[in-house]
């Protein structure tokens, strides 16, 4: 069968942004034309200007005037001194446009997501007020954001990757008071659900994407496992319990039977406001559904096939990639909650998989790199496997909690030469999955250091912290160590 898999977008908690959703209604923006990458016909042409109330107080009167003479807005109705009315002249110039979409519009789109409080999809949405000071416009607040200090408030997310011409191009674009183009540009948008115009799985090798691939496999199906009620029914939610930091296992028997190969897995997020991440396990053992309540977060007989985390990816391997599954043995949902809503809430998220019978030419696992062993505000793991052959890193997600600041992972040569192969800012709201290509060959090493805000001890809890570099490769089983943390976190970990 042909698979059209729709990406799921990162979530992140952002109060306020410089943000552009996807798919906007085009009535929305004036002109009904389409969205996409930049064009040079900047032509101011005639058009009907779309109506804005704007507040009367700004932060000071040069913001509010270089605003109102850049962005072509008529003077404030006499009439109506509380709530003035202005007019725009065009939209998003395309270039704005086009980088606004691929680097913030996962959260502030035509229907917000992730805790964003409003939709950013127009010219007019970056002059209203903003939320957290309605006595400036948003497009005054962006900016700021865009050039604060702390990582943990700047925008777009430290996981985004966005150059320092592609900032300069969306900075250079506030400053100047946000002001529109009447260009036609071209359109970049994501397809909707249903087209068939996700990337087919051919023409790169041995590799992943984090965007839609289709799969020309009629052995192909997809399948389930979610969180369910502690009395065992799987149609009905679990009660996450207002305990701080709570950890429960779900124990899950597969629909499907003998050997799969898995080729995606989607993130299925129930009830964001009280998960703070899941990992996907596979079992050694046959067994039943069950729920284990306040569980203690290790798994000697297990084998993790996939986690989640604010912000996470979805992943979908190449033709000639995939994990080995088993129908014939149990999987294993362990959920981490913080349930702050005051409440019992109901939750049953999880992950749905996409498998085949057909073996793909390269078997890869998920392995950990990092370390347990947490001291001070820097902690560095030195994973020294013992391949025989190379191993291929195909994709990875850093794991942090809340004092996490920035994370680097070097590859050191067996000649002493290092290799760079993460090196950014990390944003406990936005753990996504990067795309890799690295080989390991022998006698090559690979060091995880971890950064915190202030000292850090290794915990489970959300104030306590983590330092893991979750890292997809193939082959399977051939990024470990020997006396390493198996015994907390099973085959494939490669930890000192």
């Amino acid at each position: 069968m042909v698979l059209r898999i729709k990406k799921l977008f990162p979530l992140g908690l952002f109060v306020l942004a410089l943000a552009l959703g996807c798919g906007s209604d085009p009535a929305a923006s004036g002109k009904g034309r389409a969205v996409g990458a930049a064009d040079d016909d900047d032509s101011d042409e005639d058009e009907e200007p779309t109506p804005v109330k704007k507040d009367a107080g700004k932060a000071s009167s040069k913001d509010a005037g270089k605003a109102s003479t850049d962005a072509g807005v008529k003077a404030p109705d006499k009439e109506a001194p509380d709530a003035p009315v202005v007019s725009l002249k065009g939209d998003l110039p395309c270039d704005v446009r086009a980088l606004v979409v691929s680097k913030c519009g996962a959260c502030h789109g035509a229907k917000p997501a992730g805790g964003a409080p409003m939709s950013l999809v127009t010219l007019a949405d970056f002059h209203r007020p903003a939320e957290s000071d309605d006595t400036r416009t948003i497009d005054v607040v962006s900016l700021e954001r865009m050039n604060e200090k702390d990582v943990k408030r700047r925008m777009p997310p430290a996981s985004v990757d966005i150059t320092a011409a592609e900032t300069k191009t969306l900075t250079d674009w506030l400053s100047k008071g946000a002001k529109g183009s009447t260009a036609a540009c071209t359109d970049t948008t994501e397809p909707e659900e249903g087209t068939t115009d996700a990337k087919p799985a051919t023409g790169h090798s041995g590799g992943v994407s984090i965007s839609p691939l289709t799969y020309d496999d009629p052995n192909l199906k997809c399948y389930k496992f979610l969180g369910f009620s502690k009395s065992g029914d799987r149609a009905k939610k679990y009660d996450v319990p207002t305990t701080p930091d709570y950890y429960v296992k779900f124990d899950l028997k597969p629909e499907f039977k003998g050997v799969q190969y898995l080729k995606s897995y989607k993130p299925v997020i129930d009830n964001s406001a009280v998960l703070h991440h899941w990992l996907f396990y596979k079992q050694n053992a046959a067994g039943n559904n069950a729920v284990q309540e306040n569980a203690i977060g290790t798994h000697p007989e297990g084998e993790l096939i996939a986690g989640w985390a604010p912000g996470g990816d979805p992943i979908y391997f190449d033709s000639d990639t995939g994990v080995e599954l088993s129908g014939d043995v149990n999987y294993q949902m362990e959920m981490h909650y913080n349930n702050k809503t005051g409440g019992v809430a109901q939750d049953a998220s999880g992950v749905e998989v996409c498998v085949t019978t057909t073996k793909p030419a390269h078997v890869a696992a998920m392995g950990w790199l990092g370390t347990d062993n947490l001291s001070g505000t820097q902690s560095t793991g030195n994973c020294k496997p013992t391949n025989t052959e190379p191993v291929h890193l195909i994709a990875a997600t850093p794991h942090m909690h809340l004092k996490g600041r920035h994370m680097k992972v070097v590859i050191t040569r067996k000649d002493g030469k290092q290799e760079v192969i993460h090196d950014k800012d990390f944003d406990f709201e936005y753990q996504r999955q990067y795309v890799l290509d690295y080989v390991v060959n022998p006698g090559d090493s690979v060091q995880t250091t971890c950064t915190f805000s202030e000292p850090a001890r290794f915990g489970k809890g959300t104030n306590d912290e983590m330092c893991y570099f979750f890292t997809t490769h193939w082959p399977a089983g051939k990024l470990t160590m020997l006396g390493s943390g198996t015994i907390i976190h099973g085959g494939n970990s490669c930890l000192p």
